[in-house]
């Protein structure tokens, strides 16, 4: 109680493993995971500015921090996509803000993703970082979890450079994964199950 009335940031303190293990029930907004946004003139949207360097250090390791420059950003949406890439690259950056608020945030709360592409959709899933491909099936469907047989598992980039599925099976770039296999972030997959009554 001392902390509150202190007005401490909870998630920076040292707590006792039992302790520890009850703070999650009182969901308290500082003991989240926590990202800062920091916001800097187009010519220091790479390594960042004094102030957001100053800020960087008095956060330490309690927060996570991503650099960006809004005003580079605006301009470069106005581009469309491969001229917003070309004009960050340009700068210097390698993906979009957003891109990188995602993935920061992503980390942060221990999440991956895969992909799943039919004719129809294409179909981000998040799951649990370090999910197995049987797992990672529960997300789209827990009778997928239970008849796992395989994971067919390809790279986007793969599929963007043979333009379709079977083209990427016919140069044999298309993987098959068992139960065990940990999803990376960005696979595309497809499982093969066995339905269960």
């Amino acid at each position: 109680m001392s902390l509150l009335s202190q007005q401490s940031d909870l998630g920076t303190q040292e707590w006792s493993p039992e302790h520890r293990a009850r703070l999650p029930s009182f969901q308290l907004l500082s003991t989240k995971p926590m990202a800062y946004i920091l916001n800097v003139d187009e010519a220091s949207a790479v390594e960042g500015n004094a102030l957001s360097k100053a800020v960087q250090a008095q956060l330490g390791g309690t927060a996570a921090s991503i650099v960006l420059s809004v005003g580079l950003e605006c301009q470069a949406s106005t581009l469309g996509s491969a001229g917003q890439q070309e004009y960050l690259q340009l700068a210097g950056l390698e993906n979009t803000g957003l891109e990188r608020v995602v993935s920061t945030c992503a980390q942060l709360l221990g999440q991956g993703y895969y992909y799943t592409v039919g004719k129809d959709e294409c179909r981000s899933w998040t799951i649990n970082k370090h999910a197995t491909a049987q797992q990672a099936a529960g997300a789209i469907h827990s009778d997928i979890e239970k008849g796992f047989i395989k994971a067919e598992v390809m790279s986007p980039r793969d599929l963007l450079a043979c333009g379709s599925e079977e083209a990427v099976k016919a140069k044999h770039l298309m993987r098959i994964e068992g139960k065990e296999y940990i999803v990376q972030d960005g696979d595309i997959m497809n499982f093969k199950f066995t339905e269960r009554k």
